[in-house]
């Protein structure tokens, strides 16, 4: 089995380490000014500062992770379900609830790179290691 990840794969976590970096950040600090500058209508600093924990947590070991093609392997596999969750939960608010147009460009977000991350994990994890 080729044990060599991909550069394309290592620069999309750096990627995706620092978008969640750049918006955990401020939503963990202050979630209050963060969200009303999205236009975001309620506001619970409570769920604002875990989904910032969950964000920076993230961030911090995409950003944090040395050459092993297993942790690679293991971290896509968790982001897969990650953003499928994270899309099931947007979308199943959304057909609820009136969000402003900033939840539609999350929503889309994360399916970006559910995709993403779907197309890594079977492309170099499953098909290379039949």
């Amino acid at each position: 089995m080729d044990t060599i990840t991909p550069r394309s794969l290592v620069l999309w976590f750096k990627f995706h380490g620092i978008i969640d970096l750049l918006i955990g950040i401020p939503l963990f600090f202050d979630p209050h000014s963060f969200l009303t500058f999205l236009r975001w209508p309620v506001i619970d600093p409570f769920a604002s500062r875990l989904v910032a924990a969950a964000l920076l947590s993230i961030g911090v070991v995409s950003l944090s992770i040395k050459e092993s093609h297993e942790t690679y392997k293991a971290l896509t596999f968790f982001k897969i379900f990650w953003s499928f969750f994270a899309i099931t939960g947007i979308s199943s608010s959304l057909s609820f609830f009136a969000f402003p147009f900033f939840a539609y460009i999350i929503l889309l977000t994360f399916g970006f790179f559910f995709f993403l991350w779907t197309y890594y994990y079977f492309h170099i994890f499953v098909n290379r290691s039949k």
